[in-house]
Order: C-alpha cells, then structure tokens, then sequence
C-alpha cells in the first residue's frame, strides 16, 4: 500500500482508495499454479463500486503504455452489454475452442477473452444481479477460474476490444507474427488490428507464469524494469526477485559506469572530430593534417581501454 501511495505521490497521481477483501473467496478452486484467490476478488466489482457505472479492470502484471481512456471510445457504451475484453488467440484454434467449449458447458465459446483488461458495466450487471450469477458459478470449479465464471456468467452480452489494449507478450509484438506459419492470431484479430497492437500498443499483458520482474530474458521484460526504474522501484525490485542480485547489481553498476565512460569518450571525439572539420573548411588544411596523427593516437588509445 505504501509503495503504491509513494508512486502516486511523485508523479502528482491522484491518491488512490483501498477496499479491505480479505476472508472472502476462501473456498474457490485455485487450477492455475501461478495465481491466489485475490484474482476472485473481480467478481465483487459490481455491488463494491455501487456508486459507478462503469469501471475499467487491470491485472498487475501489465504495464500501461498509452491512454486507456481510449477504451471508451471504442464505440461500446451502451446499456446492452456487460463486459468488453480482447479475444484470446490460443483460444480461437478449432480443437481447444471445442474442449473448452464442452468442459465449461456453454453452447458457444465465440470470442473467449483473456481477463486481464475487462471493461465491466457495473450499472447493468447490477440491475440484472450478475454478481448472484457470479456466486452460483464458483460451485461449477470451472478450470480457468474467474474468467470462466465473468464469461459464462455474461453469455450473449459481451463486447470484443481491439488487441491493443491487451497485447499478451505471449506472442512477439511484431507485424510478422501475425503471418508466422500455424499462428492463430488470424483467428482472433484483422491483420490491421494486430499491427496496431504492435505499434501502439495501449496495455501490455504479461499473462503466462514467467514474469519479467523473475526472467528478464523474456519478452519486453526489459520495457518493463525501464518503467520500474522510473516509478523508483527497480533497486527493491532487483534485489526482492534475484536471489544472486548483489553480484548482478554490482556487474550492473560496472556496465553502467563503463557506458558513462564510453558517452563521454564518444562526446570528446565528437568535439575534436568538428574542430577539425571545421579547420579543413575555412581553409587551415595544414593545421588539420597536422592533427591527425594526434587524433590517430587518441583514437587506439580510447580502443585499447
């Protein structure tokens, strides 16, 4: 809560409120290794936010990269739908569409999301009283948990969002994925749509078990501790996450020093670079050769180092 309120607070952010959700959910199934049961804590949105018509979900492990006020002006608002979310592409594939279909109990799984960016209209699930639904589905322990239960809750009454303000990381963020042999991203998006994704995207989704903040090999994982350096909380989350992070940290710092150095040799030839270009060009053509030798000379020694 703290690191959260420090965030805000440096970057002039309006201070945000906190809901006390604890002891509740206690006896949903968790199938997914990686996840608790505070991703159950979604399903509360609608009677917890009763002062709100509409409310914008975000998993944690995303980093936002645009507006995602954009999101209103999908063209979606209305009072004939209660959730809008991006299609899953791993779902779209024939054989695992179909056994997720039968294994859910639902009669058609068209456009199946991945939960992690939901728009939910909160005015009109509390009118229909979804979050009774809600309740009722925890006792179906549906494989893929809550978003099971939102989608088999909300069937018939769901809105798909363009790809951009979901992109998972579990696909390469580049135009030519799309065209990649066996790739069901066709299935899911328009090939406009996913170069849009790729070139502006609006929310990126870490969603699969390996995080960046634990694999920086990953997928924009090095997007990620940019933006984590810049909230003030790289250090913290360096050392929280690498268990060897002391030895790592110190290599680091020796990179990072190296660099500096290299900038400011680079920075110096630049500067000498333009003197004598600018000897040779109003007519000092000796006192440029004349440099040479010395520019050669500074030039294997800054090599050598």
């Amino acid at each position: 809560m703290e690191e959260t309120l420090s965030i805000t607070r440096r970057f002039g952010a309006p201070e945000p409120s906190f809901y006390p959700l604890d002891n509740i959910y206690t006896e949903a199934t968790l199938t997914i290794p990686h996840t608790s049961r505070a991703t159950y804590y979604r399903l509360s949105l609608p009677n917890l936010l009763c002062d709100a018509d509409y409310c914008l979900y975000l998993d944690s492990d995303i980093l936002v990269c645009g507006d995602v006020l954009d999101i209103f002006s999908a063209g979606i608002l209305g009072e004939d739908w209660y959730v809008a979310w991006v299609t899953s592409p791993s779902y779209c594939e024939p054989a695992k569409n179909e056994r997720h279909r039968k294994t859910i109990g639902v009669s058609s799984l068209q456009g199946y999301p991945n939960a992690g960016v939901i728009l939910m209209n909160l005015a009109m699930m509390r009118k229909d009283q979804i979050q009774d639904r809600f309740m009722e589905l925890l006792d179906e322990r549906l494989p893929m948990q809550d978003q099971d239960v939102i989608y088999k809750a909300c069937q018939g009454l769901m809105r798909s969002l363009p790809p951009r303000f979901n992109a998972l990381n579990a696909y390469e963020l580049s135009p030519s994925e799309y065209l990649r042999p066996g790739s069901c991203l066709p299935l899911a998006y328009s090939r406009e749509e996913w170069r849009e994704a790729c070139e502006n995207p609006v929310v990126i989704h870490f969603a699969r078990k390996e995080k960046p903040w634990i694999d920086y090999s990953l997928g924009m994982a090095s997007l990620w501790w940019e933006y984590a350096f810049e909230a003030g909380l790289g250090k913290e989350c360096f050392f929280r996450y690498f268990d060897d992070a002391s030895v790592v940290w110190k290599r680091l710092r020796e990179v990072m020093l190296d660099n500096m150095r290299l900038e400011k040799r680079i920075a110096s030839l630049q500067e000498k670079n333009e003197a004598l270009v600018g000897m040779t060009q109003h007519g000092s053509a000796e006192a440029a050769a004349a440099k040479r030798p010395s520019m050669l000379r500074y030039l294997k020694r800054v090599v050598r180092k």
